[in-house]
């Protein structure tokens, strides 16, 4: 319909513009730092100084981490922060920066899969966004908001339920932890298979909440 194809043109647009607008929100490089990033996912103990040596080693300037809720609270009110901060510490002492998507619920906060499932109370999730934008205000400003929400191997929830409960929420309260922070979404998978199709996902997703993303996130493959 008219306002269907209305819709599709002002997504080209965005398309089109967007490698533009993701530069002019980029901060201002030094002579030594690089744009180019590579995903570590959370290394722990001799692992994560080996990695990021190497990353470091390698002239890269960023590293994309799971950062999983699951592990991080696994008993409701019970926080064990120990992986994060020695990855935060570690990447802040090699100068790097670190771009963390927050995802993955504990089986206590879901009536779904552990790990996939939708949060049953969404306070559940705005508590862990809010908390980790607040202790990491000084070592992580960029945050995703899942990971491939589209496929259901990551997210057992519908598109709607990803816009409501994880990306409106999860963003309003990262920003209201570190005010300073960047949040990106809604990182994607590049594939097309049924409801995962990733063009309608992303149009609706701005649509509905592009208002609460600082930048976009997509995964090509």
């Amino acid at each position: 319909d008219a306002q269907g194809r209305a819709e599709t043109m002002r997504l080209r647009r965005i398309l089109f513009l967007l490698p533009f607008l993701l530069l002019a929100r980029l901060p201002a490089w030094s002579a030594a730092a690089s744009p180019f990033g590579i995903n570590v996912h959370a290394p722990q103990g001799a692992d994560l100084a080996a990695q990021l040596d190497s990353v470091q080693a390698a002239g890269i300037g960023w590293i994309r981490i799971d950062f999983i809720w699951a592990a991080v609270e696994p008993v409701r009110g019970k926080y064990q922060w120990r992986a994060y901060d020695a990855i935060a510490a570690a990447a802040k002492a090699r100068g790097l920066q670190v771009f963390a998507t927050i995802a993955y619920t504990p089986a206590w906060a879901t009536d779904g899969p552990a790990i996939t499932g939708v949060p049953r109370n969404p306070d559940d999730w705005r508590r862990i966004c809010f908390r980790a934008a607040k202790r990491y205000r000084n070592k992580i400003r960029y945050w995703g908001l899942w990971n491939e929400p589209n496929l259901p191997r990551f997210w057992s929830g519908s598109r709607q339920q990803y816009v409501d409960v994880i990306l409106k929420v999860g963003a309003d309260a990262i920003h209201t932890g570190n005010p300073a922070a960047q949040v990106g979404g809604p990182e994607l998978a590049h594939l097309t298979a049924g409801k995962a199709d990733w063009y309608d996902w992303l149009r609706r997703t701005l649509l509905e909440a592009g208002d609460r993303l600082d930048f976009i996130t997509h995964h090509v493959y």
